[in-house]
C-alpha cells in the first residue's frame, strides 16, 4: 500500500486494503495510517472513500491512534466538513489515549485559515493553548496567511496581530512576509510600508533585503510609484545603519523602474549613482 501511496494511486491502495479486510488479514497501525493518508489526499467527491474507510475502522477492533485521527481530520477539513472535524477533535479531547497534540490542533487551525475563516481558526488556537499546548510560530502564521484568502480590512489584521501577540506570538521574518502579502491584497500600501518600517522596534526584526524587494515589486506591479521609491529609500537607510550593502538585484530593479518612470527618475538618481 505504501508503494501505491507514493505513486498517488489511491484506487489501488484502497483495493489492497479491502482485499486485506476480506482475507481477515488484520492491518497494523502503520497500514491504517497509510490508507487514511492515501484517502485524505483525494479531492472532491472521492473524499467519500475516506469516510468509508474510517467508518470501517471504527466498527473494527483495529488500533486507532492520535496520528490516524489527525489524518482523518485533515481529510474532512479539505472536504469542507468543518462540523465533523470539530466533532472528531472534541472526541479526541475526551479520550485520554487520543488527546490531541500540537499537530492535531495545527491541522485544525490551518484548515479553517485556508478557507479564510479566521474566527474559526482562532477559536481552535485558543482551545489548544487552554489545553496546555504551546503554539509555535507556524500555527500563528497559518492564521496570518488566512487573511490573504480575501482582502481583509487592515484594521482587522492589526487587531488579529495584537491578539496573536497577546497569546505568545513572536513574529519572524516569514511572518513579516506574510503580512506584506495580506496588506498588498487589500492595496493597503501605507500599512505595508509602516509594517516594514516598524519591524525593528515593534518585533525586534531586521528585515532581510528580500522582504524590502517583495514590497517594492508588489508596488511596482501595481503602479504605485511613490511607494516603490519610499521602500527603496527605507531599505537604503536601514542597511546603512546595519553596515550592509544593497545587493545587485535590488539595484537592477530600481534602475529598471526609474528608467521607465520619469516621475521618479530624479529621485532615484541620487540613490542609484555609482
Amino acid at each position: 500500500m505504501k508503494y501505491y501511496v507514493e505513486k498517488r494511486n489511491t484506487a489501488a491502495c484502497l483495493q489492497t486494503f479491502c482485499e486485506m479486510w476480506k482475507a481477515n488479514v488484520k492491518p497494523s497501525e502503520m497500514s491504517v495510517g497509510i490508507i487514511l493518508d492515501s484517502c485524505s489526499q483525494q479531492s472532491g467527491q472521492n473524499k467519500a472513500d475516506l469516510q468509508h474507510v474510517f467508518d470501517l475502522l471504527m466498527k473494527s477492533d483495529l488500533p486507532m491512534n492520535r496520528v490516524n485521527y489527525t489524518t482523518y481530520i485533515k481529510g474532512i477539513l479539505q472536504a469542507g466538513r468543518f462540523d465533523k472535524a470539530a466533532e472528531v477533535l472534541e472526541h479526541m479531547r475526551k479520550t485520554p489515549e487520543l488527546s490531541p497534540d500540537l499537530v492535531t490542533y495545527s491541522t485544525m487551525v490551518k484548515g479553517y485559515a485556508d478557507k479564510g475563516d479566521i474566527a474559526g481558526g482562532l477559536k481552535w488556537l485558543e482551545q489548544m493553548i487552554s489545553d496546555g499546548i504551546s503554539a509555535d510560530t507556524v500555527v500563528f502564521n497559518y492564521l496570518l496567511r488566512g487573511c490573504s484568502v480575501q482582502a481583509y480590512d487592515p484594521l482587522f489584521v492589526d487587531v488579529l496581530l495584537s491578539k496573536l501577540v497577546s497569546l505568545g506570538f513572536k513574529p519572524c521574518t516569514g511572518s513579516i512576509s506574510i503580512l506584506l502579502k495580506v496588506f498588498v491584497k487589500s492595496s493597503s500600501w501605507s500599512k505595508a510600508f509602516e509594517l516594514l518600517q516598524s519591524a525593528g522596534t515593534r518585533f525586534g526584526i531586521a528585515p532581510e533585503q528580500r522582504i524590502y524587494k517583495q514590497l517594492a515589486l508588489a508596488c511596482h506591479k501595481a503602479g504605485e510609484t511613490h511607494w516603490v521609491h519610499r521602500t527603496y529609500k527605507l531599505m537604503e537607510e536601514d542597511l546603512a545603519l546595519r553596515g550592509e550593502r544593497i545587493d545587485g538585484s535590488m539595484h537592477r530593479l530600481m534602475r529598471s523602474y526609474c528608467k521607465h518612470n520619469r516621475s521618479v527618475k530624479l529621485k532615484c538618481a541620487s540613490s542609484l549613482s555609482d
